[in-house]
């Protein structure tokens, strides 16, 4: 079968082509899929070999839709349906080119035409229409609609389908091709209208306050005009207005859908009300505590009422519950009122309620104590009035005693029952009343002995020592009406048994127990209750925090405390220090005197260091340590702020950049950032805050900083807070017709510190626009059109930038408001409509304009008879102005006007190639050439579509695409362009380009059946051929051959390429037809049991080698590269390993006519698990009197024994075999009964090192 040619320019970088091809890569690819739809991303796989020459440097792709790319392993997006060639152009490091080129190599699918049209309209639900399909059509299509309504259909032009109500519902429409599998999708809406207005608002408001309006009207609405009773009007959707004056106001609406022309009108009425002040009454207003106070609303409004009484209660409603003053003082009263339509109002009366009260009070100079007991109590009452004394004094003691008056007698009071309650009630001269009861405040006791043990009676220093309470009360009581207080010389308890260490001194110790009992006391001391034994550490360093130290090392003394015991004991003491250096060691001769441990220690760095004391007595038998860490520490503040000066209520940001020690094991982080502001305020919010001044004035900022060992450092910025600029703008005239011309006059100050004053920013509602001004003395003009309230709203900025609140004067003006919609490009010829949107008061009439002379006065005319016939010549657009004037009820005119431009665009290509010489005809002499196309036509909106056609099958939508020629012939160029508009062009250039080159004929015929197959090549209708050169896909080439058999030696499928050069270096290469050469169905294979073996272990090998077509008739078994010296006949084998490491096994299979397979195995070679005894009996009974491995494990080893000591006993060298220990010592002495330490190091037969150790017992030594 003839092959398709495929041409491609290889340039022959050394003299005579078949050497340099032999050095030159070979270009091919694969792709994946070879068939997709429109859309679908393909992957471009480079397959290309260097062939023994250098690296390949470049990779030129050409997707055959002007696109190319320089990346090895592309992958690329056809936009367009069609079929492409694709070209790949390989160069390496020294210049050679090779190429690939398949014909027609990607089918690309088109996706289905979509769309569709929809009939029907109306204002009013239900509402049914039809779909009209304009998509592709055919048997092979189908279709999938869904209505956004809840329907769906498959029928290809639905005609009845039903919206029930309003809405804006979404329309897709799938179309399928069932041959392809290709989709395609349109999404559209369909507005369905039951077209109301409506309003939605409060039907009351206040004087003052905005009232918030919203639009409720049907979906789809998007025109509104809201008219306020006279009083404004706006074109918002939801505008907000506020009334000035109180009275009921109809507000009306009048709403649009300009895309469906539907319109509603709506009108709601609001009640607009001045605010309240609220008013009530109370009763009483003065009075003693507690008292009850009535509160009395006498406002007259419905609303929402909130009080707050100054006592801590509040109240929504209208009218209170009384309300408890329990406390004397005076206390304002707020009541605060909100009314349905927004109305408010708040009234405090301030110091309203005035409580006065008295205090009754007393104490006693011994509130408890021994039976009998006598108490003298003193009255301590007191009046907040000098002017409303107490008068009266009633006294209850609790022990059957009263008095009246202020200062009674003694009362005596007995054990029994021995808890009393004191009753105080005192009368003021108004009247006013207080009771105070002490319930069991006076109280008797009586103890009958205290006594206490001691266990142990000896003791170490810092270990417990057990007290026993035998303290005796035989009145019956309460076990919380007895107290108990140890003192231990070095510490207290309250406990009635306690445990208490001693840890400040050493010796015999005395002990005080202190029983109270309702206040009666008794003690017992016992002298030398505890001997304690010394030693009891202590020490004080010259101190514990070192902070930025100005030098290394820091040197710090260690004073010792320590109670070391008597002269005679022998004690020692070491210091650790906690940096890695060695210990201070002290001995007993030096520790004879007090603080004879005194030492210092120098500290190399920064960090937290545990230093110990450790003190031993060995006379005593007594320890004891003590540990306190030393921190050296490096810390430094730093911060920065966003500015040195900044505006009142502006943020100011502040920035750290403080450092502390962080390096670890013992890293000190900072824990604390506390900015002092300078106005007396502190700021705890972490590194990096932020503050806002709201007082002018000049601060200075104190950053403090702590790591967390306590050391701090601290860094000031001063900041300047300016005052605010003062805005004040002023218009005389204030209402108007529209266009309204107003002169604002500008008197804005500076306060303050502020700064003098800059510039003035004035905003204009109206239209958005702004007028910055640089003076007040500068004028401020502006033309307000429109119809509504307006306002023009000043700001005013300092030199600094500094930004004032708002400043604003209403505006009012009326106006029509002319608009409409036409397209602002146009193509010729065209057909418009214009669709006219204008609103003012009243019906509205229309004039419009073509260049000043008016053509219609109709609302919604037809221009395009208007629009200019013709364009010059060379001429790309022209531009007329469309002016629409609308006159409203009163008068009133606003005019519109819109240029509108024809369009004419002109499509011009320009074009270039390399990659081949032009001889003197003017055409290319070899192929592949290379072409370069760029858009240069003329448009006035955006090109947005391209249509490249190149003349030799190529297509491509790029505006500036490229193209690889790989054929011989003349060419044609089309290029048609369309713009934004939809407006387009296009042209062809004839006879664009001519290439020249070789010719030839060349095909192969496949022959043959053998486990290689072969096929036969030729070439003919040769001219202008200097050489051939025959790629035969399998690494082979063939050179000059132009008849010729070839036979491939393994099954598989094989492309050849054949390239004919001329004398001038010109070389075409063609893509022959695919050889297929077929397997026979030969396959090796075969288990091996075990894969995981230890050495010398036997494997057995299991063949399952298959054929189809021939006999096997031999097997060949290899280990590595060795063959195995075993049966050949396929049959199970067994073979014993003795190799180390993992190896491979392979075994080959050649059938009758000599093709091969071969498969292969990965054994893996393990160690055996070492067993070593844990008890021997060296007995002499010939059983277990050694110890040894259970089996030859090692190549070598070597064993030490070590006692229990850690002295080494035993060692063997370089050894061999099973012995490890006959437990003798190296002089051939038998070792006693122990446990003994054995550590074996060797290489185990597999190759694998070992460090083994454990222990083995020894019983039964000789």
């Amino acid at each position: 079968m003839r092959a398709m040619l495929k041409v491609l320019q290889i340039c022959c970088a050394l003299v005579g082509c078949t050497h340099a091809f032999s050095q030159s890569p070979t270009a091919n690819f694969t792709a994946l899929p070879l068939s997709a739809c429109v859309g679908t991303a393909i992957n471009f796989t480079s397959t290309s070999v260097t062939n023994g020459g250098p690296a390949i440097t470049q990779y030129s792709w050409n997707f055959g839709d002007g696109v190319t790319v320089t990346t090895q392993n592309p992958s690329h997006t056809y936009s367009t349906p069609g079929t492409f060639t694709v070209t790949l152009v390989i160069t390496n490091a020294n210049g050679a080119v090779d190429s690939e080129i398949k014909n027609n190599y990607i089918t690309v699918l088109p996706a289905p035409n979509v769309g569709f049209n929809i009939s029907g309209f109306g204002c009013t639900v239900p509402l049914t229409v039809g779909f009209t399909n304009t998509s592709s059509s055919g048997a092979n299509f189908t279709y999938a609609w869904t209505f956004g309504n809840g329907q769906n259909s498959n029928q290809q032009n639905p005609l009845n389908v039903t919206y029930n109500s309003a809405g804006i519902y979404g329309v897709q429409l799938t179309v399928t091709n069932t041959t392809t599998g290709c989709v395609g999708t349109l999404t559209d809406s369909i507005v369905v209208s039951n077209f109301q207005a409506g309003i939605t608002a409060p039907s009351t408001g206040c004087v003052g306050s905005p009232v918030n309006f919203q639009d409720n009207s049907t979906a789809g609405a998007n025109q509104w005009s809201w008219n306020f009773s006279g009083q404004g009007n706006s074109q918002q959707q939801n505008p907000s207005f506020t009334f000035n004056s109180p009275g009921v106001y109809n507000v009306t609406l009048q709403a649009q859908n300009t895309a469906s022309g539907c319109s509603g009108n709506a009108q709601h009425q609001i009640t607009i009300q001045n605010n309240l002040v609220p008013t009530f009454t109370a009763s009483p207003l003065i009075n003693c505590a507690p008292s009850n106070v009535t509160f009395n609303n006498t406002t007259g409004v419905a609303g929402n009422y909130t009080w707050t009484f100054g006592n801590g209660q509040t109240y929504n409603g209208t009218n209170p519950p009384p309300q408890v003053y329990n406390a004397a003082g005076q206390y304002s009263v707020t009541l605060s009122v909100t009314t349905a339509s927004g109305c408010t109002g708040s009234t405090t009366q301030s110091n309203y309620i005035n409580i006065v009260n008295i205090q009754a009070g007393f104490e006693a100079d011994e509130p408890g104590g021994c039976n009998p007991h006598t108490v003298q109590f003193t009255d301590t009452s007191s009046t907040p009035n000098p002017a409303n004394p107490i008068v009266n004094w009633q006294w209850n003691f609790g022990n059957g005693q009263t008095f009246v008056g202020q200062n009674p007698p003694p009362q005596t009071y007995s054990v029994t029952p021995g808890l009393y309650d004191i009753t105080l009630v005192v009368t003021s001269q108004s009247g006013c009343t207080d009771t105070l009861t002490m319930n069991d405040y006076v109280t008797v006791g009586e103890i009958d002995l205290v006594d206490f043990t001691v266990s142990p009676l000896v003791t170490c220093a810092k270990e417990d020592v057990n007290f026993t309470n035998g303290t005796i009360i035989s009145v019956p009581h309460q076990p919380n009406e007895v107290s108990y207080f140890w003192d231990f010389s070095d510490g207290t308890s309250t406990q009635e048994n306690p445990t208490h260490q001693f840890t400040q001194d050493t010796g015999y110790i005395s002990v005080q127990l202190i029983v109270d009992f309702r206040g009666c006391k008794d003690s017992i001391t016992i002298d030398s209750a505890v001997y304690v034994l010394a030693p009891i550490a202590k020490f004080n360093p010259s101190t514990q925090l070192v902070c930025n130290p100005a030098a290394f090392p820091v040197n710090i003394n260690f004073t010792d405390n320590a109670i070391h015991g008597e002269l005679p004991d022998n004690v020692s003491m070491t210091w650790e220090w906690g940096d890695g250096t060695p210990n201070t060691n002290i001995g007993n001769a030096v520790l004879d005197g007090v603080n004879n441990g005194n030492t210092s220690h120098s500290f190399s760095g920064y960090g937290s260091y545990t230093v110990e004391q450790v003190i031993h007595n060995y006379t005593t038998g007594c320890s004891d340590s003590i540990t306190k860490v030393i921190h050296i520490s490096q810390i430094t503040a730093q911060f920065t702020r966003s500015n040195d000066s900044v505006c009142k209520n502006d943020t100011l940001f502040l920035f750290d950049g403080s450092s502390s020690w962080s390096t670890p094991p013992s890293p000190h982080p900072l824990t604390n950032w506390s900015y002092a502001m300078g106005n007396g305020q502190t700021v705890n919010a972490g590194p990096n805050p932020y503050y806002v001044y709201t007082t002018q004035g000049f601060y200075n900022i104190t950053l403090t900083v702590t790591n967390s060992v306590g050391c701090t450092a601290q860094m000031s910025l001063p900041v300047r807070v300016l005052n605010l600029p003062f805005p004040i703008i002023t218009a005389q005239d204030v209402v108007g017709c529209s266009p309204f011309l107003v002169t604002f006059t500008n008197a804005s100050m500076s306060v303050g510190n502020g700064m003098p004053l800059s510039y003035f920013v004035t905003t204009f509602s109206d239209d958005n626009t702004s007028v910055t001004t640089n003076s007040v003395n500068q004028p401020i003009n502006h033309t307000f059109n429109g119809n509504g309230v307006y306002f023009a709203t000043m700001i005013a900025y300092d030199v600094f930038g500094c930004e004032s609140t708002p400043a604003t004067v209403p505006i009012t003006i009326t106006k029509p408001t002319a608009t409409f919609t036409f397209p602002s490009v146009v193509c010729f010829p065209d057909t418009n409509l214009t669709v006219n949107t204008s609103t003012g008061v009243g019906n509205l009439s229309y004039e419009w304009y073509v260049n000043n002379q008016q053509v219609a006065n109709t609302t919604n005319p037809n221009i395009a008879s208007v629009i200019p016939a013709n364009l010059p010549a060379g001429q790309i657009s022209s531009i007329f102005n469309l002016s629409l004037v609308a006159i409203d009820s009163n008068g009133c005119e606003d005019t519109l006007t819109q240029a509108v431009m024809v369009s004419l665009p002109n499509a011009i290509p320009t074009y270039g190639f390399t990659g081949a010489v032009l001889n003197a005809n003017g055409e290319y002499d070899c192929p592949p050439l290379f072409g370069n196309f760029e858009d240069s036509s003329q448009s006035v909106g955006n090109i947005t579509s391209w249509n490249w056609q190149f003349g030799d099958g190529n297509n491509s939508i790029l505006e500036d695409p490229s193209n690889t020629f790989v054929v011989n012939g003349d060419f044609d160029l089309y290029l048609q362009i369309t713009d934004q508009y939809g407006c387009s062009d296009d042209t062809t250039v004839l006879d664009y380009v001519a290439i020249g080159g070789p010719q030839g004929d060349v095909f192969s015929l496949q022959n043959g059946n053998i486990c290689a197959q072969g096929a036969a090549f030729y070439a003919q209708n040769l001219f202008d051929v200097d050489s051939i050169v025959w790629d035969m896909g399998d690494g082979t080439f063939v050179y000059n051959e132009t008849n010729f058999v070839y036979n491939y030696e393994n099954p598989g499928t094989y492309v050849t390429t054949v390239t004919i050069s001329n004398n001038q270096g010109c070389q075409i290469t063609t893509v022959l037809d695919s050889v297929t050469v077929f397997d026979d169905g030969l396959d090796a294979n075969f288990t091996a049991s075990p894969l995981s073996v230890e050495q010398s272990d036997t494997i057995t090998l299991d063949d399952l080698s298959t054929f189809i077509t021939n006999p096997i008739a031999t097997w060949s078994w290899y280990v590595g590269n060795d063959t195995l010296n075993i049966s050949n006949n396929g049959s199970n084998q067994t073979f014993a390993s003795d190799l180390s490491g993992n190896f491979v096994i392979t075994l080959i299979v050649q059938d009758v006519l000599g093709c091969q397979d071969e498969y292969s195995l990965l054994v893996t070679v393990i160690d055996p698990i070492l067993v070593i005894p844990n008890v021997i009996t060296p007995n002499g009974d010939g059983v277990n009197d050694a110890l040894v491995f259970s089996e030859i494990y090692f190549k070598n080893y070597n064993v030490e024994i070590f006692n229990r000591w850690g002295h080494l006993i035993y060692t063997l060298q370089d050894q061999t075999g099973i012995a490890i220990w006959d437990a003798n010592t190296q002089d051939g002495m038998p070792v006693t009964d122990g446990v003994y330490f054995y550590h074996i190091v060797g290489e185990m037969l597999a190759g694998t090192p070992v460090d083994s150790h454990g222990f083995v017992t020894v019983v039964g030594s000789k």
